[in-house]
């Protein structure tokens, strides 16, 4: 049994240790989970293109911070990485040190500096980096973040067979897309679908209502075009024997 001395001192250190836990710091994350109006992993872009910044059309993230971009994975298009920028930032003090306190404060974070113009923050699952923007401007700044798990699985994505061939998909459906819409304004000028795409470039009948040329690429050798019906027409594209059209879901 503990003396009345022994109980006094026990009561105090359990008193003391109470007060101090009050008061410490909380622990900073080790991932950060959600920015602005994005979260890490979620599917906000079903369309977007992978390897490209997808601008956000709301943010609420900090003072200083209010764009938002994301970057998504091939294939099911989960963020895995968030961009906020600051335009020009207002007064003298440096701003990468305005950064630096503004973000440290919304993230419970801490900066290390990289180099004169970068500062770092490596949680477990998330890496931090505030950057001057010169591209922006002069007091520009952006601070990026990166998932660590989903970050590696991007990697790995764009490394497989499946993404080249997704990707070259995506450009013959962005070039169909184009070709359809100069085809659309043939037939308003034309007042029909051409009978070849060559009439798209060139005005083989020397008609006054032909206004093109309609389509300033190169037509692709791969394309497959016929007019089916006065005003009507169907165009696909083939990649490895498999017909893309302007509509096509990635």
């Amino acid at each position: 049994m503990m003396n009345k001395c022994a109980m006094k001192l026990f009561s105090v250190c359990l008193l003391l240790s109470l007060l101090g836990s009050g008061c410490r710091k909380p622990l900073p994350p080790k991932r950060i989970i959600r920015v602005g109006s994005a979260a890490m992993g979620s599917v906000v872009v079903p369309r977007s293109g992978e390897g490209e910044l997808c601008r956000m059309e709301s943010v609420a993230v900090t003072e200083l911070f209010s764009e938002l971009a994301v970057e998504v994975l091939p294939f099911d298009h989960r963020v895995f990485r968030m961009v906020l920028t600051a335009a020009e930032l207002p007064g003298e003090e440096d701003v990468l040190l305005m950064g630096k306190r503004d973000i440290e404060r919304a993230f419970n974070i801490v900066f290390t500096a990289a180099d004169a113009n970068t500062l770092k923050c490596e949680l477990p699952g998330t890496v931090i980096t505030l950057r001057r923007a010169f591209a922006s401007g002069v007091r520009a700044l952006e601070v990026e973040f990166f998932d660590r798990e989903l970050g590696k699985l991007a990697a790995e994505l764009k490394a497989s067979p499946r993404y080249a061939e997704v990707r070259r998909e995506r450009a013959a459906g962005m070039q169909a897309a184009l070709i359809c819409r100069a085809i659309e304004d043939f037939i308003m000028d034309m007042g029909d679908a051409p009978l070849v795409l060559d009439e798209l470039l060139h005005n083989s009948g020397n008609s006054a209502k032909w206004d093109g040329p309609y389509y300033s690429g190169t037509l692709p050798p791969s394309g497959n075009y016929r007019r089916t019906a006065p005003g009507k027409y169907e165009f696909f594209i083939l990649v490895n024997g498999k017909p893309i059209k302007e509509d096509i879901l990635l």
